[in-house]
């Protein structure tokens, strides 16, 4: 396999944008929510969202496989 690999799960908090860089590939933008979970001081489980900016590079063949989920 050729460079490093990544699985992020979460929900998308906004539209992705594409750009086509000079060199024929898509730097590829877009916004990512996570929640976890944590006591607070009463002891009562509280929500605590993670707010993600993603990019990456990207080929057009990668690009059409992703593209239905972002």
């Amino acid at each position: 396999m050729k460079g490093n690999t990544v699985s992020i799960r979460g929900n998308v908090t906004r539209d992705a944008e594409v750009k086509r860089t000079q060199s024929g590939n898509n730097a590829v933008k877009w916004g990512l929510a996570w929640n976890s979970s944590k006591k607070d001081q009463d002891g009562q489980w509280i929500d605590v969202p993670h707010f993600f900016d993603v990019e990456c590079w990207m080929t057009d063949a990668q690009l059409n496989n992703v593209a239905p989920h972002i």
